[in-house]
């Protein structure tokens, strides 16, 4: 085998997720006024901070479904 060859069976490391990392830049941010809601981490080991909260919904799917399904049968 090649040098070549060899090199491309090897995998490449995710980076590693350190919690002191993630509270430094959480701390940051805040110091700056701005407070994250939420935080993603991507498979290539990014992270996807949201800052907007998400929208409150009035129930799930399920609860919509069944409140239009008595409406319709007259058990509402």
């Amino acid at each position: 085998m090649t040098a070549i060859s060899t090199s491309l069976k090897k995998k490449t490391r995710r980076p590693t997720l350190r919690i002191r990392d993630v509270n430094a830049t959480l701390e940051a941010l805040k110091r700056n006024g701005m407070t994250p809601t939420a935080l993603d981490t991507l498979p290539d080991g990014t992270f996807r901070w949201h800052f907007t909260p998400p929208a409150q919904e009035d129930g799930d799917e399920l609860d919509r479904e069944l409140a239009e399904f008595d409406r319709k049968h007259g058990y509402s």
